[in-house]
């Protein structure tokens, strides 16, 4: 079985798409019905104890008062699972989260390269620098369907 080549974005929100493919300098062709969608967040930190608390601000934000199933939710490190602040720092989080892909309540953590090819409805990009490549920028921004969030830790 070969892969095809999608024509038209039918995953993402318009917001997101031209966010994404901006990265690839591409533009998305997008169905007619697709949903406009809500303007992406990008928090920017000075390093990783600001970093969490974002984080858990998003997270109380989302579930708390829009409701947003935690299930729904992806958390993507743009550093490998030896560097990350996330997972070594998680229990700071109000929330807890998994890197099993079971549905078990918990909000979904992985890595933007190993997330290539699924999606959530929400994702948040953490662990991000301006020197992460623009590829994986695509790929992690890509998997958000309705929701986009981006922390950005600053490189002193």
């Amino acid at each position: 079985m070969r892969p095809s080549n999608l024509k038209r974005n039918c995953r993402n929100t318009k917001v997101i798409a031209e966010y994404s493919y901006n990265f690839v300098d591409q533009k998305p062709e997008m169905f007619n019905s697709s949903p406009e969608g809500d303007k992406i967040y990008i928090k920017r930190v000075q390093n990783s104890d600001e970093q969490m608390s974002a984080l858990d601000n998003i997270l109380t934000k989302l579930i708390k008062a829009e409701k947003i199933d935690p299930e729904d939710i992806a958390i993507l490190s743009g550093l490998s699972e030896s560097k990350n602040n996330i997972w070594k720092n998680r229990k700071q989080l109000s929330f807890k989260i998994t890197k099993s892909s079971k549905r078990n309540g918990e909000i979904y953590f992985s890595t933007i390269k190993k997330f290539k090819g699924l999606d959530k409805d929400v994702v948040i990009l953490a662990d991000i620098s301006r020197s992460l490549d623009s590829k994986d920028m695509y790929t992690g921004c890509s998997r958000a369907k309705n929701k986009l969030y981006i922390i950005e830790l600053s490189s002193n």
